[in-house]
């Protein structure tokens, strides 16, 4: 009898969900944290059954892209969708015989999420603009004058320690470099563009654009990266093979998931058991965009713990209460950030969230942004998430450690 397993879902920033690109080295944005989860995982850990790698850990994440070029040479969502099996006719469940999640039986298995061009074609500016306004009306919601102060000061200094060698370049704060003149005229037969030159500051400026203003000026890019995330979520929920979901979440991509989390059926969010965000800006969006605080939905969420370092320009914790502004003393309260209104009975509750503070300035590796940079981190991320992971393989008592 086939065993069941535990899914661990990483999802990224609009602009940062590399793919694997054969014409490199068939790496993707997810491979090397897939390396450094093996480190601590080992044969519990499996590989992407469908390709193929030197030794055991190496692009090792299967990758789900919700744009793939079918057999006719057409880019259809459903192919790429059909990674993570097929649905039945009663839609109730997955038919997984052409789409396995790991290659003998081993207890978790790795799974990263791409948009495939789903950014917009062209410049935005107009979203920039607006993102720009929005968040200088609202900033006396985020933090005080003095706060200000001392946070430009703190990212300043965040951006220029530790420069990396090209070499040494983080894997989580790496823009893609992958959508050239990003329309679906330039796919590839593997359902990718060309490879564009080494992103430069316009192009850096072209991902925050794609990854923030966009996404929260545009609802129809909202809507197809929200419904892809979702159908994603759903369909490992519905196969058999899976017992457990840990969604693992970095910068952007953590709003994403928080946005998608609220709209799930119960029978999915139950399969859900932990929810993990990286160098998330969700605090922002609620001072900064007003994207509310409070969350509607049949089920809680049942785990959630949140990464985050002090001098990380896109992070903040998430446990203080709303009234709690950037650069203050952060103290125990019974009053947290967000609230869950029950759809039944309309009765609020606190949402509580495990604030993990890390240093990846002094434990990352690479360069660049270094203090956003928690995948490269293993001490004090990789090696906490291999074991929120693994405590629902070996059902032993979870406690992380904080920096």
């Amino acid at each position: 009898m086939t065993s069941k397993m535990t899914c661990l879902v990483t999802l990224h920033g609009i602009g940062y969900e590399q793919p694997p690109q054969e014409r490199v080295d068939n790496s993707g944005y997810a491979d090397p944290l897939h390396q450094h989860l093996k480190i601590y995982l080992g044969n519990l850990l499996s590989d992407d059954p469908h390709r193929k790698r030197s030794r055991p850990g190496d692009n090792g994440a299967i990758y789900v892209e919700s744009r793939w070029l079918d057999a006719q040479g057409k880019a259809s969502h459903e192919e790429g969708m059909k990674r993570l099996g097929i649905w039945c006719d009663d839609l109730q469940q997955v038919e997984i015989a052409d789409a396995p999640l790991r290659t003998k039986n081993e207890p978790i298995s790795h799974v990263a999420l791409v948009y495939s061009n789903l950014e917009p074609t062209g410049p935005e500016p107009g979203a920039a603009l607006m993102t720009l306004g929005m968040g200088l009306f609202s900033v006396s919601h985020y933090a005080s004058a003095s706060g200000l102060l001392h946070l430009a000061l703190t990212d300043a200094l965040a951006q220029f320690r530790h420069p990396a060698a090209p070499e040494q370049e983080p894997t989580s704060t790496r823009p893609r470099n992958d959508l050239g003149l990003r329309s679906a005229k330039s796919l590839s037969h593997h359902g990718q563009t060309a490879l564009a030159s080494t992103p430069g500051l316009l192009a850096a400026f072209r991902n925050l654009e794609d990854d923030v203003a966009c996404y929260v000026c545009y609802n129809e890019e909202r809507e197809r990266v929200r419904s892809f995330v979702q159908e994603a979520l759903t369909r490992l929920a519905c196969r058999p093979d899976v017992d457990h979901l840990v969604l693992n979440t970095h910068s952007n991509g953590t709003v994403i998931a928080f946005d998608v989390l609220r709209r799930l059926p119960g029978a999915v969010t139950r399969k859900i058991k932990v929810f993990v965000t990286a160098g998330s800006p969700l605090r922002k969006y609620v001072d900064l965009f007003h994207w509310g605080n409070q969350i509607q939905g049949l089920a809680p969420i049942e785990t959630w713990y949140n990464f985050w370092d002090r001098r990380d320009p896109v992070a903040d914790p998430l446990s203080p209460p709303l009234s709690w502004r950037a650069g203050n003393q952060i103290l125990s309260s019974r009053e947290k950030l967000f609230s869950r209104i029950d759809l039944t009975s309309e009765a609020p509750c606190w949402v509580q969230v495990e604030d993990c503070e890390v240093n990846n300035v002094e434990k990352s590796r690479g360069g660049g942004l270094q203090a956003h940079n928690y995948w490269d981190n293993e001490e004090q991320f990789v090696k906490q998430l291999a074991e929120i992971v693994r405590h629902y393989i070996d059902d032993q008592p979870l406690l992380l450690k904080a920096a």
